[in-house]
C-alpha cells in the first residue's frame, strides 16, 4: 500500500500530490487509526504553507500522477530522522514537448519543516547542476 496526499500551496494555490510508498501493515493500521498528524504539521511549517486537502491509502500499482498537470508526485521518504520530498520531472514529457535544450530532468529535494529546498537540473550528459547555478551559466554576459 501507499499513502497519497493531495495538497495545495496556500500562497500560490498550486495543487500537488505527495506519496509515501511501500507502507507496512503496521503503518497502514496507524494511518487508518490516527491519520497523518506529523506530516500535516510538517507541511504547514513549510515556507509556502502546504495544506493537505485529503489523503487516501491505495494499492502500490495505482498511478497517482497529478492529472490536472501531468506532473509526477513528490515521493516522501523518512531519512536520517527527517521527512524528505523528492520529485523528478521529465522536461520533454511535462514541460515542453518541443524542447531541444540540454536539460533532461528537474529534481526537487526538500526536507520538510527545515526550509531546505534544493532544485537541480539534470543535463543530457548525466551531470546534475543546481538550478540557480545553471541559470547563471546559461545567461548571456552583460556588457560592463
Amino acid at each position: 500500500m501507499k499513502l497519497v496526499i493531495r495538497a495545495t500551496d496556500r500562497i500560490f494555490n498550486i495543487r500537488d500530490v505527495y506519496v509515501v510508498e511501500n507502507l507496512t501493515e503496521a503503518q497502514v493500521n496507524r494511518i487508518q487509526k490516527n491519520g497523518i498528524p506529523t506530516l500535516t504539521k510538517l507541511f504547514q511549517a513549510e515556507r509556502h504553507f502546504i495544506m493537505p486537502l485529503d489523503y487516501s491509502l491505495v494499492e502500490d500499482n495505482e498511478d497517482v500522477t497529478n492529472v490536472s498537470t501531468m506532473v509526477p508526485p513528490h515521493v516522501l521518504s523518512y531519512e536520517n530522522g527527517n521527512w524528505v520530498s523528492r520529485r523528478y520531472i521529465t522536461v520533454k514529457k511535462v514541460m515542453a514537448p518541443d524542447y531541444s535544450g540540454d536539460i533532461v530532468y528537474f529534481h526537487d529535494r526538500r526536507i520538510l519543516g527545515s526550509g531546505v529546498n534544493e532544485r537541480f537540473c539534470i543535463l543530457g550528459d548525466g551531470s546534475m547542476v543546481l538550478i540557480d547555478d545553471y541559470k547563471k551559466e546559461s545567461s548571456p554576459n552583460k556588457a560592463a
